[in-house]
């Protein structure tokens, strides 16, 4: 019913536009080293070293794990799919039971399934923060 090995695809490697742009800039220099770490951290989390150095920073200011938020968005473009895959099999059931007047077996486990996609979903939720 849920495909779980579907690649979950990371989002935006950029940061959303700013009304009125970011006029400041900021250099750092790092050393090859650094530079080697820095890079491997930006593409484990799927985003560029300069949006992982802002975002590192303004996250530790409020609290935030960057790492298991951007997990938790992964996790939660998972679910988008799986909702999708199950609105297609709820389609069909509701098409079957129109046809013959009798609910398919598998209704229950797919009930099931929905509100373990909604338990899923309301814990990377609350993990990113959302509410």
């Amino acid at each position: 019913m849920l495909d779980e090995d579907v690649p979950v695809r990371r989002g935006r490697r950029r940061r959303a536009n700013h009304a009125g742009g970011r006029p400041r800039v900021i250099q750092v220099r790092v050393s090859e080293a650094e530079d080697r770490v820095l890079r491997a951290s930006a593409e484990r989390a799927g985003m560029t070293v300069q949006r992982l150095l802002v975002e590192s920073v303004l996250r530790r200011e409020s609290g935030d794990d960057i790492a298991s938020r951007h997990a938790a968005s992964g996790e939660l473009i998972g679910l988008v799919r799986a909702v999708s895959s199950v609105g297609v099999n709820v389609n069909q059931m509701a098409k079957a039971t129109n046809a013959t007047g009798e609910l398919p077996e598998n209704m229950a486990a797919t009930v099931e399934g929905i509100r373990d996609l909604v338990r899923r979903a309301n814990t990377a939720i609350d993990r990113v923060g959302m509410r």
